[in-house]
């Protein structure tokens, strides 16, 4: 379970949401059973500010 969250979007179909944590992790969670929908994504240096997706909504773009 990701720490405390610092940038959060739905996906324009609106079925998952995307969060950045301080604890350097992204978490892909499905909109409408609230439970994490793939792996914690790992590999940041530090906290995790910003999260967007790409136009197709296929990739997690992030940032510091």
């Amino acid at each position: 379970m990701p720490d405390s969250v610092t940038s959060v979007i739905f996906l324009p179909d609106c079925k998952y949401i995307i969060s950045g944590s301080v604890d350097q992790t992204i978490c892909v969670w499905d909109a409408e059973t609230s439970e994490i929908a793939v792996e914690l994504l790992e590999g940041h240096a530090n906290q995790v500010t910003s999260v967007t997706f790409s136009p197709d909504g296929d990739h997690v773009i992030s940032g510091l």
